[in-house]
């Protein structure tokens, strides 16, 4: 039961030797269990095609540390489901109104409503649970401190207190079981012969305590690091404090690889003085190896036209190019509109909010409007919105632009009902005494006022009903039939917009499932919406997988 830590620079043969190791075991015996453990599902796919083409993927499991701690749970026979986004939502915002009622909070109470505060309590609770802070712990360690960080330990321990009695648990407390089980049966991974952690950059602390479990029982232990053994350089800095963090755990043997990187010249070059102080010798290239451009969406599209040209010119397949950002949320639609232009497919390592889906946004712009009061220029855009359909032709737009403009109507439905009349009058007087108003703009001019009203009733019977509290299964039924009625999804023809709208009926689901399993909780209008975009801040709009297919 021995744990061995390779260190080595990038591409410097750390998986292949993880793979050689692998043959190694099987080699010995044929059918040893292997778990190798990877941060996500593209690092999983290229570690299974590396394996593959060395010959030796039977009897070896490759995913992420999730389906490790599923499969620990499963072997021990206990199962807890995992909470969603939309029960999180709910439980986050239950543990806060409890607490606010309890008199616990003063601090956040300003903002214990507001979404945006409840997205960030779940961030905040992740971390700790990350760092396997105790809640006991947590609450002793903040008594005499700041009220800020005392009432945020009360929330996570009425957080957890309520997981524990519905008894579900969150992502990050799918560690704390698992880490339980093991410490409470220690043949439980005695089965496998060899764990490896590849590709990871950092460590939690939960995650590091379950691998030193894993060393314990399983027959070998093998973890890579990027970086090099006993590097001063700063770019090694962070990989300094991870060997660090790992040596005090696990205690480890440390290797270093001897091969050097397969690395471009350019780009070793870079690797190897990257950071440095002082003057660097300039290397030479060929070819311009830096470009210069104007904007970020020049720089999206002439990385995009490079790697055009090569796979036209040279025949490189768009699955083996990659382009890596330094803020991915700033270049990610630069590069989907330069794509589209170029017809080229890319896929991103990180999946698309579903709450700026475009199709969403219009969605949530729509729902928004009563609670705003239909500002005026909101209003027109919405019903402009190619999303709906809400009967109105491009000239009924246009003429309920003008007859805003010429009522000065700033929102508020009453605006509208009481600009009628007086738009009727006035379009009269313009008739009846042409040369008064022959120095006003005639912004009334040929429109049937009567029937345009009568086609923005329309709009205004959406929300007739909307006064009355029901419960969140009750206004996801209302919401499909108002978007069902306004052909919301007849009208979705990209297949962004298809996968959004899958993820949107997986979001609802959700929050369906939440009220069946914290119990049904009668909300008005308001807090539906608000229940309603916490839901979608922690849903990911779905890539399926043939999307991936000969893309960047």
């Amino acid at each position: 039961m021995t744990t061995n830590l390779i260190i080595a620079p990038p591409a410097a043969g750390k998986t292949a030797a993880c793979i050689n190791r692998i043959l190694a075991v099987h080699k010995e015996q044929l059918l040893a269990q292997v778990w190798v453990i990877v941060p996500n599902p593209q690092k999983a796919a290229y570690f299974k095609y590396r394996l593959a083409e060395a010959g030796g993927g039977m009897g070896v499991r490759v995913g992420a540390f999730r389906t490790f701690y599923q499969e620990i749970l499963e072997e021990q026979g206990s199962f807890a489901p995992v909470i969603t986004p939309a029960l999180s939502h709910r439980l986050i915002q239950e543990t806060v109104r409890k607490a606010y009622g309890a008199g616990e909070l003063t601090h956040y109470a300003a903002i214990k409503d507001k979404p945006g505060f409840l997205s960030v309590l779940r961030g905040a609770f992740a971390e700790l649970r990350s760092a396997i802070v105790r809640p006991s712990a947590f609450l002793e360690y903040t008594r005499e401190a700041y009220p800020a960080r005392r009432e945020l330990a009360i929330l996570y321990d009425r957080f957890l207190a309520r997981l524990e009695t519905i008894g579900w648990t969150d992502a990050e407390g799918q560690a704390w079981l698992a880490i339980e089980a093991l410490e409470s049966n220690p043949e439980l991974a005695s089965h496998l012969s060899l764990v490896i952690a590849d590709g990871f950059t950092s460590f939690t602390a939960a995650q590091r305590h379950f691998l030193k479990l894993l060393g314990q029982q399983a027959g070998e232990l093998v973890i890579t690091l990027t970086g090099e053994v006993g590097s001063t350089r700063q770019v090694d800095g962070r990989s300094i404090d991870v060997l660090i963090d790992l040596q005090r755990d696990l205690s480890p043997e440390v290797h270093g690889l001897k091969s050097s990187p397969h690395l471009p010249e350019e780009i070793l070059h870079m690797q190897q003085h990257v950071l440095d102080p002082g003057e660097i010798k300039q290397q030479d290239t060929p070819k311009p190896f830096l470009l210069e451009a104007r904007s970020q969406a020049d720089e999206a599209r002439e990385a995009l036209r490079w790697i055009k040209q090569l796979h036209v010119r040279k025949q490189v397949p768009l699955g083996a190019c990659a382009i890596y950002t330094a803020n991915l949320e700033m270049y990610q639609p630069l590069l989907r509109s330069a794509a589209e232009e170029f017809g080229i497919k890319v896929h991103f390592s990180q999946s698309d909010p579903l709450g700026e889906s475009p199709a969403v946004l219009a969605l949530l712009s729509l729902l928004l409007l009563p609670l705003e009061d239909y500002p005026t220029r909101s209003l027109l855009n919405t019903l402009r919105s190619p999303y709906f359909d809400f009967g109105l032709e491009p000239k009924d737009l246009e003429d309920l632009e003008n007859a805003s403009q010429q009522a000065i109507i700033v929102s508020g439905k009453e605006q509208w009902d009481e600009a009628w009349p007086m738009l009727q009058r006035s379009q009269k007087d313009a008739e009846e005494h042409p040369d008064e108003e022959r120095r006003r703009k005639k912004l009334l001019a040929g429109i049937d006022l009567p029937s345009l009203q009568t086609r923005l009733e329309y709009f205004w019977l959406l929300f007739s009903q909307i006064e009355t509290s029901r419960s969140q299964t009750e206004w996801v039924g209302w919401l499909e039939d108002t978007l069902n009625g306004l052909g919301f999804y007849e009208r979705i023809s990209s297949e962004r917009d298809r996968q959004a709208c899958d993820s949107l009926g997986d979001a609802l689901r959700a929050l369906v499932l939440s009220e069946s399993v914290a119990g049904t909780e009668v909300v008005d209008y308001a807090q539906f919406i608000a229940d309603l975009q916490g839901t979608l801040a922690g849903t990911q709009v779905t890539e399926p997988w043939e999307t991936r297919r000969n893309a960047v």
